[in-house]
């Protein structure tokens, strides 16, 4: 940390995750954050973001091409990659060796030989904060899910249905003209690049999940090899909360729909989590065919700037992250599992 207290980030990666996400979430924490570097292999991209730096602080950002030189800075504390997840592995092993901290974007890493990888770097370099920028880990609306369930508010689950879907186009989402997401420079494209975000969650509310069955399909070719998987699984259960049997269905190709939402059926009552609402519904006692609702509303940034806190708590010794790569990688064994069981993991 810097002598006035300031985490010195150097951002690698000028682009989507890092314009609109991550640097929002920064500039809510300007007084405990600065980004003291910017790097992009675009040059155009990188004066972009350094310029957008350059406003916030009200001095000059320095921004490179080659992310070995922003890692060579003293005045460079820690790392944001934000980067095609195929180079994940590569940069954060070059911050560690370097001695910054590191939050890397999710999914861990391109595949499962390179997240055993970047455990290895965990264990090898304990000194220093390793963490993966998983938001869902963040939201309220989880949190706050995860203590109604266990003070018993539904009894216990009978079953889960999760449902994370949308149509995703290249001619009206950015995200879906990312040539190494369609191109499958990682495997599993889409589906694992959302898929982790919804492990995530599901993995904290039910512990961990065991696919006993798995679909992968495709609808829109565009958008790459698979953009639908449906699965069956099991949770471990957690403190409090019942082991239970569930679906899941991610699918980019739906018309008319959208959004995440989990379904949870319990024997005193069902939970139904949508974005950031939740519902609990009961039958009446004197009149079993209608159900009473009880509904909440937990408004928040996604969890991205909780990501950002709770790197900056690390760092400082408080606390050990919540978004590991222990985490990140048990996301990626899961969500990678359940394609390959589904006969699409080449």
């Amino acid at each position: 940390m810097s002598q006035a207290q300031h985490l010195r980030l150097g951002i690698i990666g000028a682009g989507i995750a890092a314009n609109d996400l991550h640097v929002p979430a920064i500039e809510k924490l300007q007084d405990k954050i600065r980004i003291s570097a910017v790097c992009n292999r675009s040059p155009e991209k990188a004066r972009r973001l350094a310029a957008r730096a350059d406003r916030l602080y009200g001095q000059e950002t320095p921004w490179f091409t080659d992310y070995t030189e922003l890692l060579a800075r003293e005045d460079v504390d820690a790392v944001a990659v934000l980067l095609p997840v195929d180079l994940n592995y590569r940069v954060t092993r070059s911050a560690v060796e370097a001695g910054k901290h590191v939050l890397v974007e999710k999914p861990l890493a391109a595949n499962l030989e390179e997240g055993r990888k970047m455990l290895k770097l965990e264990e090898d370099h304990p000194e220093l904060v390793m963490m993966v920028a998983e938001n869902f880990r963040y939201r309220r609306v989880y949190r706050e899910a995860a203590g109604m369930l266990k003070s018993g508010a539904i009894g216990e689950i009978q079953h889960i249905r999760w449902d994370f879907i949308m149509q995703m186009l290249p001619e009206t989402n950015k995200y879906a003209r990312t040539s190494w997401r369609t191109g499958h420079s990682f495997a599993g494209g889409f589906v694992t690049d959302g898929g982790v975000h919804v492990i995530s969650a599901m993995r904290d509310l039910f512990g961990d999940l065991s696919i006993s069955a798995a679909e992968v399909w495709s609808t829109n070719p565009e958008i790459g090899k698979m953009d639908a998987l449906l699965a069956q699984f099991t949770s471990s259960g957690r403190e409090g909360i019942s082991p239970a049997r569930g679906t899941l269905h991610i699918n980019y190709s739906v018309n008319g729909l959208k959004g995440m939402r989990a379904v949870i059926m319990g024997t005193r009552g069902s939970m139904i989590i949508d974005d950031v609402d939740i519902s609990i519904l009961k039958n009446s006692e004197s009149m079993p065919d209608e159900s009473l609702s009880e509904h909440r509303h937990f408004p928040d940034d996604k969890g991205y700037r909780g990501e950002y806190e709770d790197f900056l708590s690390a760092i400082s010794g408080t606390a050990a992250p919540v978004s590991s790569i222990t985490q990140g990688y048990k996301d990626l064994e899961t969500i990678l599992g359940a394609i390959e069981l589904a006969g699409g993991g080449s």
